[in-house]
């Protein structure tokens, strides 16, 4: 599963070097198929009552996680570094599952609400992406963040807000996981093998207009498969997926559902 998921990494030689690439199920949601460099995008749960994309129902908040994992592994896979900062329930073996090289990923916990700030300032610049968990946002100001999107613009490093908006910063592209939803048991037997989310983007540059589209991850082959639409035209229905399982299958979760799940 692990080979087949880093093969689908968008290659750098097909972006401009101004762009990092991403997992190719992601890229057709993102206005330059990568992560612009210089800037910040936020990945976070669609707002409640917010439209729904399609009929698309379940968790939003269970993708976020695995949503940034897609959106960094192409950094690692083509030699950048990658800084994980507040985010303490990633674990190694998701990371690992969508292709991030674990040797050039930084996993920075256990920092008081006001060392984020002096950690975060030491990051940026060493590295091109860094994606910022619940309590460094907590801890960041508004005022901070015109010097901190200046830093960032200089080093050509990529801030991502994991959860929410970077106080102060104006993200360049903002992802919304609408949906989350595992499937496999619904006829009552099988296992969790397969779950659909439903990811929306929005461009800084064209707030009209939205990128939406279903994500499988993990597919039934274990896999993510992609399927963006052009902008602002709702799927009306999410691909349909043949149960894999047979009928004499006891219901069980799959092993390390519950870490490519991730949480908000």
């Amino acid at each position: 599963m692990f080979d087949v998921l880093r093969s689908q990494l968008v290659p750098a030689d097909a972006l401009g070097r101004n762009v990092i690439g991403v997992h190719e199920s992601l890229a057709g949601l993102l206005p330059e198929r990568g992560l612009p460099r210089g800037t910040a995008i936020t990945i976070e749960a669609a707002e409640p009552g917010s439209p729904m994309v399609g009929n698309a129902a379940g968790n939003a908040g269970g993708g976020v996680t695995s949503l940034a994992m897609l959106a960094v592994a192409g950094a690692s896979r083509n030699g950048s570094w990658v800084a994980v900062l507040g985010v303490g329930d990633l674990g190694l073996a998701a990371l690992d599952a969508v292709g991030v090289e674990l040797e050039r990923v930084m996993l920075i916990e256990g920092v008081s609400r006001p060392g984020w700030p002096r950690v975060l300032g030491a990051v940026v610049g060493a590295v091109d992406v860094v994606v910022l968990g619940a309590p460094v946002l907590a801890a960041l100001t508004p005022r901070m963040g015109p010097p901190l999107a200046t830093a960032v613009r200089r080093s050509q490093a990529v801030l991502v807000g994991l959860g929410g908006g970077i106080p102060g910063v104006h993200p360049s592209v903002r992802l919304q996981v609408v949906s989350s939803h595992w499937e496999g048991t619904e006829a009552g037997y099988g296992s969790l093998s397969r779950r659909r989310m439903a990811v929306r983007a929005t461009s800084r540059n064209d707030t009209r207009h939205h990128r939406q589209g279903w994500l499988w991850f993990p597919s039934p082959q274990g896999t993510v498969a992609g399927d963006a639409l052009p902008p602002t035209s709702p799927p009306t229905a999410p691909p349909t997926v043949p149960p894999t399982v047979p009928p004499t299958a006891q219901a069980s979760a799959p092993v390390g559902a519950g870490a490519i799940g991730g949480s908000p």
